[in-house]
């Protein structure tokens, strides 16, 4: 009567093992972030068999919502000065400057995520040998290693600024007896506003098994080997930007409005002072950055059926994939109202008697500068998966049979969409003129006198955006701030926006 032994062990992700208490030479065990599985030197007849299933999951998940909303209302004003019915001497209007000086900054929503290869993940040996005739000899190993990242931002931004500077609106009337002089300061309207939103960072390992080695020899005559191993590492990423951007503005400088009437007894004049409005307006949102390579993945893999006995049955079942799966999606919609002026016109010297009357008004300038720069992605991927194949079947008994299947994957499955809708509205005005003499009675030799400064309007609207790069080097010029190298390879981009900011200033000399 045969005696047949027969031996189960079962290894689990949470490394228990569980065996019955007969011992026969079967071993299973971890040693520094290896798995090495070994049957060997079993009897005739025996049964042996192993069963392994190892994973490791990692999720990072980071997500950030924001809702911010700025309603700003400045004002500076020296002017709206009134000298009337005044008799016996020279009457004086003279204002000081106005300046008025908004600055906005909103910086929100900012992810970064450095996944690195676990401890246990090391090299695989599977080793079947040296076991007797007609034995039965069976290894099971499943490994996975999953990696999944997740960043979502949302923003909401609204910022609605009125910014005044007036020195103007002054007025004399029916003064007598002397010289009526209306001079005003300088007007000026400063406005900055800076919206820095959403950005994703994410830097993922190879992390599969290292070296894969499955070596079945030496085993007796009609012995049955099997050894059965899957490999999967899976790396998903997946980085979400949503954006909207609201900025109302209306900025104002104004010297001018002033009005002198029905005076009597001397000269007349209105000087108004300079008026300069400036808006500057920065827009910077949705940036993707994903690098996944280096870390310890992408080994060989060595697979051997040699010398086992006549009428041996040896198989080796091989399944080992890479998976790695990009989404970067960006959505902004932008609106930017823009309303500046500066005006030092619309003076009137009218009914005015007994000298020359003069208008002289400063210069008026507006300066608007838009930048909008939205929806990058980038992404650099080295392959993960099996770098170098060994497969020998060789020196086996007579009637024997052996197969060596195989099934090797690396999928890469990379997905960039950016979706842009900007609307920039403008309206930028600079005036020195509409100034008004009428009806004024002085001397015989005089002639009433206008005289206007320079008025100039500039405005300059920059619209960047909705950019995919997939690869190791960018075909654009990208700016460099110290992108840390990482697993063998180095990327000139970065997500400080402070960096970005003047860097991208830099490019619009």
């Amino acid at each position: 009567m045969n005696k047949f032994k027969r031996q189960l062990i079962s290894v689990f992700a949470t490394a228990a093992v569980m065996a019955n208490t007969i011992a026969v030479p079967v071993a299973v065990a971890q040693d520094g972030g290896n798995t090495n599985i070994v049957i060997s030197g079993n009897g005739s007849d025996a049964n042996s068999s192993v069963n392994v299933s190892q994973t490791t999951n990692t999720v990072v998940v980071q997500n950030n919502n924001a809702n911010i909303t700025n309603n700003v209302d400045a004002d500076s004003d020296t002017g709206g000065n009134k000298a009337s019915k005044n008799t016996g001497g020279n009457v004086t209007i003279d204002t000081g400057d106005a300046n008025t000086s908004v600055n906005v900054s909103t910086t929100a929503n900012s992810n970064s995520a450095n996944v690195t290869c676990c401890a246990g993940a090391g090299n695989t040996n599977v080793t079947v040998s040296g076991n007797g005739s007609d034995s039965n000899n069976t290894v099971n190993l499943n490994q996975a290693n999953n990696t999944t990242v997740l960043q979502n931002n949302t923003a909401n931004v609204k910022n609605k600024v009125d910014a005044d500077a007036d020195t103007g609106d002054n007025k004399a009337y029916k003064n007598t007896g002397g010289n009526v002089n209306i001079t005003t300061g300088d007007a000026d309207t400063d406005v900055n506003v800076t919206n820095e939103l959403n950005s994703n960072s994410a830097r993922v390992a190879c992390c599969g098994s290292g070296n894969t080695t499955v070596n079945v020899s030496g085993n007796g005559d009609d012995s049955d080997n099997s050894v059965w191993l899957s490999d999967y590492n899976n790396t998903g990423i997946l980085q979400n930007n949503y954006g909207r951007i609201k900025n109302y503005i209306d900025a104002d400088a104004d010297t001018g409005d002033n009005k002198a009437k029905k005076n009597t007894g001397g000269s007349v004049w209105i000087n108004t002072g300079d008026a300069n409005t400036s808006v500057d307006v920065s827009n910077l949102a949705n940036v993707n950055s994903a690098q996944v390579g280096g870390g310890d993945g992408g080994g060989k893999l060595s697979a051997y059926i040699v010398g086992n006995g006549s009428g041996s049955y040896n198989d080796i079942w091989l399944a080992l994939a890479n998976d790695t799966n990009l989404y970067q999606n960006n959505y902004l919609y932008l609106k930017n109202h823009i309303d500046a002026d500066a005006d030092t016109g619309d003076n009137k010297a009218k009914k005015n008697t007994g000298g020359n009357v003069t208008i002289d008004t400063g210069n008026a300038d507006v300066d608007v500068d838009v930048n909008n720069v939205a929806n990058f992605n980038f992404a650099d991927i080295v392959c993960c998966g099996v770098t170098d194949v060994l497969a020998k079947i060789w020196a086996n008994g007579d009637d024997s049979d052996n197969y060596l299947n195989a099934y090797l994957a690396n999928n890469l499955y990379p997905v960039q969409d950016n979706y842009g809708r900007f609307k920039n509205k403008v309206d930028a005005d600079a005036d020195t003129g509409d100034n008004k003499v009428k009806k004024n009675t002085g001397d015989v030799g005089g002639d009433p006198s206008i005289y206007t400064g320079e008025a100039d309007s500039n405005v300059d609207v920059n619209n960047t955006g909705d950019v995919n790069v997939f690869g190791d080097s960018p075909d654009f010029d990208w700016p460099s701030f110290n992108f840390p190298s990482f697993g063998g390879f180095s990327l000139s981009i970065t997500l400080d926006w402070s960096d970005f900011l003047a860097w991208w200033n830099s490019q619009q000399g």
